[in-house]
């Protein structure tokens, strides 16, 4: 009965292991053998047969991506590893184009009973449609300022909360203001005195209300 129990668990925690909605795998020893992936990271790498071969073999392409190389290190060191957002090139199907995924991961290097680092264990998520999305944000605001530059009217880009942190050239040829005199709640000090609590009370109520 214990032997069953055992076995069990055993199945249960391979199971869980699997089915981890981040990647998962166990890297052995300095050839950085695959010892185990889980469904994820498979799918990361487009469904090759990985286990039992070194990481040179089983994914060539990331020769002089620098993740063997952090790989050497953790192994050497024993210091963890943490990427954040980096890019890895991978050909995910046969015969197609390196195709560019962005992960975050940690190596984390596990020790035998005589404290040596024996092997690696890779854990993380892929994270390229965040970083695709904050970058197409980043190029929209671009693509926004420029536009705004164009135009010969004062323009300028609120926080929620509304203190202004971009305004367009206009502004600054118009008031002969720096941005770190403007940026903020600054730029209260170009408008004419008699004028701003107008001027403010307006504003917040356009950013109470949202109307324009």
């Amino acid at each position: 009965l214990e032997e069953r129990h055992r076995v069990e668990e055993l199945q249960r925690s391979k199971e869980i292991f699997q089915q981890a909605p981040g990647f998962i795998a166990v890297i052995r020893g300095r050839d950085h053998v695959f010892e185990l992936a889980n469904d994820a990271y498979i799918q990361l790498i487009g469904h090759r047969d990985i286990v039992g071969k070194p990481l040179v073999e089983a994914l060539p392409e990331l020769r002089g991506q620098g993740f063997l190389e952090l790989l050497d290190k953790v192994f050497a060191t024993g210091e963890p590893y943490l990427g954040r957002a980096l890019p890895a090139k991978l050909q995910r199907a046969p015969g197609e184009p390196l195709e560019e995924r962005f992960v975050d991961f940690v190596y984390q290097p596990v020790r035998d009973a005589r404290g040596v680092v024996s092997s690696i264990f890779v854990q993380g998520s892929d994270v390229t449609d965040a970083v695709r999305a904050n970058q197409a944000l980043r190029d929209s605001e671009a693509q926004l300022r420029l536009l705004a530059n164009t135009i010969p009217q004062l323009a300028w880009i609120a926080n929620a909360d509304g203190a202004i942190h971009w305004f367009n050239d206009r502004w600054y040829d118009y008031t002969g203001r720096t941005p770190e005199q403007s940026v903020g709640w600054n730029w209260q000090d170009a408008v004419e005195p008699a004028a701003l609590p107008a001027v403010l009370a307006r504003w917040q109520d356009t950013i109470r209300s949202g109307e324009p």
